[in-house]
């Protein structure tokens, strides 16, 4: 977003800043008197919530994600071992923080669809996730994947459980990692929202025209995210 936001200035002469977060930590942040013109979230819920309270309008899909697991390359992951090696008690699953952070939510919503394949499954899986909480922002570059370069640098996680996006830019900067698709039975696709706050400057609706129409969905999709539709 902060790329994206740098092109749109560029190009249009609107300055744009960008302040990052958990969707769910910035949701609470504008439900208590922040202010900005567009809220984008990594899920649709959180925009959604601020229409119903009438601090926003409308919530649209601009762009898709696909969940993934990151782990230890030397763990040899496979979609057919995936399950298996996630509830090993032997070896240290990382989240996302649920409700603060749309990924923990995705995260749970996986767990859910194990528990469908082996009963017991989400249990034993939301006990043994470690939580990584994230803080009210981030530094400017690649929001979000910072901690997670700590946590396996510092040896504290064998698996994460991500978006393929953050995988992408993760595995570039950590050597000995791994990526591995959720297979079918258990894969989760993240939709993410925009909605234009109320009173938001007339400016505002033309950088969401900007993330929809073809140059911002072409910089998405660059990104290793999905379009919104198609």
């Amino acid at each position: 977003m902060i790329e994206i936001g740098g092109r749109f200035q560029n190009e249009y002469g609107v300055e744009i800043a960008v302040t990052a977060g958990p969707s769910g930590m910035l949701r609470e942040r504008i439900e208590t008197g922040d202010r900005p013109d567009v809220f984008a979230s990594a899920n649709l819920e959180h925009p959604r919530r601020l229409a119903a309270s009438g601090l926003s309008g409308p919530t649209v899909p601009f762009v898709r994600n696909k969940l993934c697991v990151i782990s230890k390359a030397v763990l040899g992951l496979t979609q057919e071992t995936l399950l298996d090696k996630l509830l090993d008690p032997r070896l240290r699953l990382g989240t996302s923080e649920p409700v603060i952070d749309p990924g923990g939510d995705y995260a749970w919503t996986m767990f859910k669809k194990a528990e469908e394949i082996r009963p017991g499954s989400f249990q034993q899986l939301t006990n043994k996730a470690k939580r990584f909480p994230r803080g009210p922002g981030f530094p400017p570059a690649k929001p979000g994947v910072l901690s997670l370069i700590d946590a396996f640098e510092h040896d504290n996680v064998d698996m994460y459980i991500a978006y393929r996006t953050t995988a992408n830019t993760l595995l570039a900067q950590v050597p000995g990692l791994a990526m591995t698709e959720l297979p079918p039975t258990l894969a989760v696709e993240a939709f993410f929202g925009l909605t234009l706050l109320k009173d938001a400057c007339s400016e505002a609706g033309f950088i969401v025209l900007y993330l929809l129409a073809p140059e911002g969905q072409k910089a998405l999709s660059d990104d290793g995210f999905i379009p919104a539709f198609g």
